[in-house]
C-alpha cells in the first residue's frame, strides 16, 4: 500500500479552532479538561469560542474541519473531477436534542470569507442571531407533533436541493451536508463504529481510492456528545474523570468527555505528486478487528487490538513504528489491556517505541478521536515532535511503556501508528509514514 497520501488536515478540538492552534497547544502541554459548566462534579473538554446552537453544533464543527482540510490540500474542480471526490466524514451518534427546545436555523456559515451555507445546509436570508433585526427571516421550528413537518417534508429554504428536516438528526447528515456545501459528487459513506469511527472512516476512504471509486476523499469524524442522555450514560458506567485525566497513571480515574472534529484529505498519490501538493504522509497500512467478549469491555489480553496492529504492520511492510498514539482512555481496565496488546504485537521492539495518549489534553472525542489522533501522527511526521501524555507522574506497573510524560519529545521518525477501539469491540489501527 503506497498509493494513498494525505494532503490536507482540518481540526476543531477543545484545544483550539484550527490545525495549527490545536497542535501548538498540544505541544505546549495544555489541557482542555476542566470541571463541566453544567455538571461540575465531572471533567469535560468543551470547545470555547464556538457560539453555535446545539442543534447545529455537530454540522458546524464538521464544516469547519472539512473546509480547513480542503483549503489546506489546495484541491479544486480545476484540478480534480469532483464526481470522483468522495466523503466519509462521519459521526458515531445521532445529534440528540432536548424534546422541549425550539430549533432555530442559524445564520449562514462563513467559510473562507464567503457565505456558503448555514450549518444545517441551508442558505437563509437575514442573519440576526437574536430577536429584533432579522427576526422576519429567521425560521423557528417547534418539534411538537402538532407543528412538526411530516416525515420527509421539505422546509421552505433557499438551497439548490432543499434539505429535509430529519437531516438535523441523522448521522448520515454529516457526509451528505459536507458534500452538498463543497459540491462534492463522489461516493458518501457514514461510518458508525463507536470510538473507532474516525479511524474506520479513514480506512473506508482509502478503500474508495484503492478500488477506483474515488481519486480523493474527505475522511474523518465529528462528535457533539453533550446531550444529558450521553453524559448520564457515561457517568453511570463510571468512566468519567472527576479530578484528573491521567492515562497510564496509577491514579487514573477515567476520561474527560469532549467534542470536536478531525478531517483529512486522502488523495491518490500520483495526482498529488503531479500537481506538486504538499504531502503530510502516506497511508501505508491499516488493520481492523472485533473483540467479542462483551459489548462494552474488551478481553483482558487485548488480542483484538494485537490483531489489528499486526494487520496494519503487515500491510505497511514493516515490523515496528517510530511512535504510537494510543487510544489511552485513562480508565482502570483499558490502559493495562492496551499495554498487553502492544506487547503481544511488537514483542521486544516495544521498549524502543515512544507511546502517548493525547486524551488528557483534548478530552475523549469519542468517534472523532481516531481522526484527530491520526492527524497528530501526521503532524508528528512533519515536525519531528511527539506529543506527551499529560499528568503522568506515577506510571502503573501494568502499563510498562516507553512513555512521553508531561512534555513533548523531539524525535525524527519515519512512521507512526494511531490505534482506536470502542463499544461493540470495534478496533482499528492505522499506519502512516513519510513519503
Amino acid at each position: 500500500m503506497n498509493n494513498i497520501v494525505i494532503t490536507g488536515i482540518g481540526l476543531v478540538t477543545p484545544l483550539g479552532l484550527g490545525r495549527e492552534k490545536c497542535w501548538n497547544q498540544l505541544l505546549l502541554s495544555q489541557s482542555a479538561a476542566a470541571p463541566d459548566i453544567l455538571n461540575p462534579d465531572i471533567l469535560t473538554a468543551r470547545i470555547q469560542g464556538l457560539n453555535i446552537l446545539p442543534e447545529t453544533r455537530m454540522l458546524s464543527m464538521a464544516f469547519l474541519a472539512a473546509a480547513e482540510a480542503l483549503s489546506d490540500s489546495a484541491l479544486s474542480p480545476l484540478i480534480i473531477d469532483y464526481s470522483k471526490f468522495g466523503c466519509t466524514l462521519s459521526s458515531s451518534k445521532p445529534n440528540l436534542l432536548n424534546s422541549n427546545m425550539n430549533y432555530n436555523i442559524p445564520s449562514p456559515l462563513m467559510i473562507g470569507g464567503s457565505k456558503v451555507c448555514s450549518p444545517t445546509g441551508m442558505v437563509v436570508e437575514g442573519g440576526a442571531e437574536g430577536r429584533g433585526e432579522g427576526e422576519k427571516t429567521r425560521k423557528t421550528i417547534n418539534p411538537s407533533p402538532q407543528s412538526s413537518p411530516a416525515r420527509g417534508e421539505e422546509l421552505n429554504c433557499k438551497h439548490s436541493s432543499n434539505i429535509v428536516f430529519s437531516d438535523t438528526f441523522l448521522q448520515s447528515t454529516v457526509g451528505a451536508q459536507v458534500s452538498r456545501v463543497l459540491r462534492l459528487r463522489g461516493r458518501i459513506i457514514n461510518v458508525s463504529a463507536a470510538c473507532a469511527t474516525g479511524a474506520v472512516s479513514i480506512i473506508e476512504a482509502a478503500q474508495l481510492i484503492e478500488n477506483g471509486d474515488c481519486d480523493a476523499v474527505i475522511a474523518g469524524a465529528v462528535e457533539a456528545p453533550f446531550h444529558p442522555l450521553y453524559v448520564a450514560g457515561f457517568s453511570q458506567m463510571g468512566v468519567l474523570a472527576k479530578n484528573i485525566v491521567c492515562p497510564f497513571d496509577k491514579k487514573r480515574e477515567g476520561f474527560a468527555l469532549g467534542e470536536g472534529a478531525g478531517a483529512l484529505i486522502l488523495e491518490r498519490k500520483e495526482i498529488a505528486v503531479l500537481r506538486g501538493a504538499r504531502i503530510y504522509g502516506e497511508l501505508s497500512g491499516w488493520g481492523m478487528s472485533c473483540d467479542t467478549k462483551d459489548p462494552v469491555s474488551y478481553d483482558n489480553s487485548g488480542k483484538s487490538i494485537t490483531l489489528a496492529v499486526k494487520k496494519a504492520l503487515e500491510m505497511s511492510g514493516i515490523d515496528s513504528v517510530g511512535y504510537i498514539n494510543a487510544h489511552g482512555t485513562g480508565t482502570r481496565l483499558n490502559d493495562p489491556m492496551e499495554t498487553r496488546a502492544y506487547g503481544a504485537a511488537f514483542g521486544d521492539k516495544l521498549k524502543d517505541i515512544p507511546v502517548s495518549s493525547t486524551k488528557a489534553a483534548t478530552g475523549h472525542l469519542l468517534g472523532a478521536s481516531g481522526a484527530v489522533e491520526a492527524a497528530f501522527c501526521l503532524l508528528t511526521l512533519r515536525d519531528g515532535t511527539l506529543p506527551p501524555t499529560l499528568n503522568l507522574t506515577d506510571p502503573d506497573k501494568d502499563c510498562g511503556l516507553y512513555h512521553i510524560p508531561h512534555r513533548p519529545l523531539d524525535k525524527d521518525i519515519n512512521s507512526a501508528m494511531s490505534v482506536s477501539y470502542g463499544f461493540g469491540g470495534q478496533t482499528a489501527a492505522i499506519c502512516v509514514k513519510k513519503t
